[in-house]
C-alpha cells in the first residue's frame, strides 16, 4: 500500500483509534485546513508513545504504533519518512528512557531512521571545542 503524505493523519487514526477524539478536536480548531503531519504526530503520537513506553500493559498499542512507523519509514516519499525521522525519532532518541524500550518494537527501517538521528557525544564535544566557524558572522 502506497501511503500519500496527505493521508498520514487519517492513517494515524486508523492505526491508533485511541487518538480519534483528540484529532477530531484538533481538526475542528483548524476549521477548513488539515493540520500538518508533523504537528499531529508530534503533539499526539509522541506523548502517547512516551506514556506507553514508560508504563506497563501497552504492548498491543505499541505494536500498532511501531507498525505504522515502519510503514511510514518504508515509504518512497521522503516527506513521509521525514515525519518519522524529524518528529518521532528525534523525540525518542533524545530520551534514553524512551529509546531503549522503543527499540524492542521498531522494525528495521524505523530503527535505521532513528539511528541516523543519533549524535555521537564526541562530535558535539569536538564542535564545542572548535568554537564558531570563522565564516559565521560575529555577534554584535
Amino acid at each position: 500500500m502506497k501511503l500519500a503524505y496527505s493521508d498520514l493523519n487519517d492513517r494515524l487514526v486508523e492505526m491508533l483509534p485511541e487518538l480519534k477524539d483528540a484529532l477530531a478536536h484538533e481538526r475542528a480548531w483548524y476549521e477548513d485546513e488539515e493540520p500538518g503531519c508533523h504537528v499531529i504526530y508530534g503533539d499526539y503520537l509522541n506523548p502517547l508513545l512516551a506514556e506507553s513506553l514508560t508504563s506497563e500493559g501497552h504492548e498491543p498499542l505499541l505494536r500498532r504504533a511501531f507498525s505504522l512507523l515502519e510503514e511510514l519509514s518504508s515509504s518512497d516519499d521522503y516527506r513521509v519518512r521525514e515525519v518519522v525521522t524529524d518528529t518521532i525519532c528525534e523525540y525518542i532518541v533524545d530520551r534514553p528512557t524512551l529509546y531503549s524500550p522503543a527499540k524492542l518494537f521498531m522494525g528495521a527501517k524505523t530503527a535505521d531512521l532513528c539511528k541516523s538521528t543519533e549524535v555521537d557525544p564526541r562530535e558535539v564535544e569536538d564542535d564545542l571545542m572548535r568554537g564558531p566557524s570563522p565564516h559565521e558572522p560575529k555577534a554584535s
